[in-house]
């Protein structure tokens, strides 16, 4: 294996029940070694704060000031860490993380300098949330995090982004029931919080669940594209189809040969392996344009739909 792709399960020396804790710890204290704010988010720090069941997690992820988010990302190359994000390739919304592989860790690690969902300005948001933060204990570590309120609006609009997932849809009932319980003053903390970063029309589904009674949301810039990624299926696919139409007609041919038939690069970063050009990296590259190819009448549809449904509405 290249040296410059470490693997997605890196070394065997670090389990991942160690290495998660671990490493929000290290991200801790390399962020306030530089004086960036950042807030430990999901995974077991959701448990610990009584948001999520206990199951192990395979990832840290980790909210940082968009001001220091390149200062924080540039140290953590220097430590060793791999940023194998795909900065050229589509998505739908955009693109909100950073993804770095250790040769040594078994976990990666997700740098966001923006949440999804949130549709507020990213230094609005995260002032807001950085106003609420708490702190919890990771690895005999105090770290920063953000507040039961403030992380179960965050972690209802990761669950809805991906709505459907199985998974996320049971996570997001388990949220939801756990929400129910709480008292109405924490309700509408919540409901302020939503208004404050712009997630209360994002987020509308969980609040007619929990019958919060609010003012109808503002349209904001990004709610478009918020639909699109949130009740669609096919999101490679339909990242494309979107791309491809968006770009102007004489940037199609080569955004059309790059979806058809990503560089090495590209294919190593879909991958998770290095593999030099040859007959097994063919191969793969013909496997991903059949996905691609089979999958794209259904984006196009959804597209329409979504188009659609929510034309009708307004």
């Amino acid at each position: 294996m290249a040296s410059g792709l470490p693997s997605r399960t890196g070394s065997t020396w670090l389990t991942l029940a160690e290495a998660v804790p671990l490493g929000y710890a290290l991200l801790d204290s390399v962020a306030k070694d530089l004086g960036v704010r950042a807030l430990a988010i999901k995974g077991p720090v959701l448990a610990l704060q009584g948001l999520r069941d206990v199951k192990e997690s395979i990832d840290i992820d980790v909210l940082v000031d968009p001001r220091g988010f390149t200062a924080l990302l540039a140290r953590m190359l220097d430590l060793g860490w791999v940023d194998t994000e795909p900065y050229d390739l589509p998505t739908v919304m955009p693109r909100h993380s950073a993804t770095l592989r250790h040769a040594t860790w078994p976990c990666e690690v997700d740098l966001h300098h923006y949440f999804p969902g949130f549709l507020a300005e990213p230094q609005v948001v995260f002032d807001e949330l950085w106003q609420n933060r708490v702190q919890i204990e990771m690895a005999a570590r105090q770290v920063n995090a953000p507040s039961p309120d403030c992380h179960a609006l965050l972690s209802a609009l990761h669950y809805l982004r991906d709505r459907k997932s199985e998974e996320a849809r049971e996570r997001l009932t388990f949220l939801i029931n756990v929400m129910r319980d709480w008292p109405r003053e924490q309700l509408q903390t919540l409901v302020d919080i939503a208004v404050a970063t712009g997630a209360d029309a994002t987020v509308s589904p969980v609040l007619d669940a929990l019958q919060v009674t609010r003012a109808a949301p503002a349209v904001r810039p990004g709610l478009e594209a918020w639909r699109l990624r949130s009740e669609t299926e096919t999101t490679a696919a339909l990242a494309w189809w979107v791309a491809l139409g968006r770009a102007p007609w004489w940037q199609k041919p080569a955004r059309l040969k790059q979806a058809a038939w990503p560089s090495t690069q590209d294919m190593n970063r879909f991958l998770g392996v290095a593999l030099p050009e040859g007959p097994e990296l063919r191969k793969a590259r013909l496997a991903r344009l059949r996905r691609g190819m089979s999958q794209l009448p259904r984006a196009a549809r959804e597209y329409h739909r979504v188009k659609r449904r929510h034309r009708r509405r307004t």
